[in-house]
């Protein structure tokens, strides 16, 4: 798992929740969507929403709305195998979301999640997705470029909602790099994939009649230092607490640091 994850720069951990687990994220997610983005609620300044007749429903932060919701984004099994993934003895939380791909969806651009954090290049993060059903082709799943992150970080994408080829972001990144192939993961409720936040990935269309639901979370080294200044900017600064800023870890008192056991 770990040669795989250095190499390729992802694994995908089978029946690591169980289903009635991922049932209950799921349903506790459509608790806060329908509690603060119901008709004429106002939104809460803090998270994000993208939604039109061609996108993802998308919610960051959701343990910035309900703080029980902090539960879901420390789980021992997910928490316990990123951290043998990244080589560390703890994670702290950098952001969770929900994103549910309405049927005719043109799915999320190619692009990493390194480029969204305010860290130094030295830092380690992971992505741990997972799907909140049964993935096949037509959902429009994940899509990862293999190895694609041992090249670099680009910048940040900008429009997350067209359809690019990952191989594009990828000679930004590095005019050397050689082509490589996307794979799609059509993974089952209960599975999770882990991997390297600078590796190229996104989705492609939903192509069926049904909503493709999928909950995220990002996850840096206990050693990670985040930039100050780039923090600041960052429409949640709090969440970045428990990351060193330089040697002194940021300690406010919501400080969302776990370590393995």
């Amino acid at each position: 798992m770990i040669d795989q994850y250095i190499n390729e720069g992802y694994v995908i951990v089978k029946n690591l929740l169980p289903t009635t687990l991922v049932d209950k994220i799921h349903q506790e997610i459509e608790t806060i969507v329908n509690k603060w983005y119901s008709k004429g609620a106002k939104y809460y300044d803090t998270v994000s929403q993208y939604k039109n007749e061609k996108n993802s429903f998308w919610i960051v932060n959701n343990r910035l709305l309900e703080e029980a919701f902090i539960q879901h984004c420390s789980i021992q099994e997910i928490i316990n195998t990123a951290c043998k993934l990244m080589d560390t003895g703890g994670v702290s939380v950098l952001e969770d979301q929900f994103i549910n791909k309405p049927p005719g969806c043109i799915g999320v651009n190619m692009h990493q999640d390194t480029s969204y954090f305010p860290l130094t290049k030295e830092s380690k993060c992971i992505t741990c997705w997972i799907p909140l059903c049964d993935l096949d082709e037509k959902l429009g799943p994940l899509i990862i470029y293999p190895g694609s992150h041992k090249y670099g970080t680009a910048l940040p994408v900008e429009n997350l909602h067209e359809n690019s080829d990952g191989n594009d972001l990828l000679k930004q990144i590095d005019s050397e790099a050689p082509f490589i192939e996307p794979i799609t993961l059509n993974v089952q409720k209960g599975d999770v994939v882990f991997f390297d936040c600078n590796v190229i990935h996104g989705s492609g269309i939903n192509q069926s009649n049904l909503w493709r639901p999928a909950f995220s979370l990002h996850y840096a080294s206990e050693e990670s230092v985040f930039v100050e200044a780039k923090a600041k900017q960052n429409a949640c600064p709090e969440i970045y607490e428990g990351i060193k800023n330089g040697s002194q870890p940021v300690t406010n008192k919501n400080i969302q640091f776990f370590k393995k056991n």
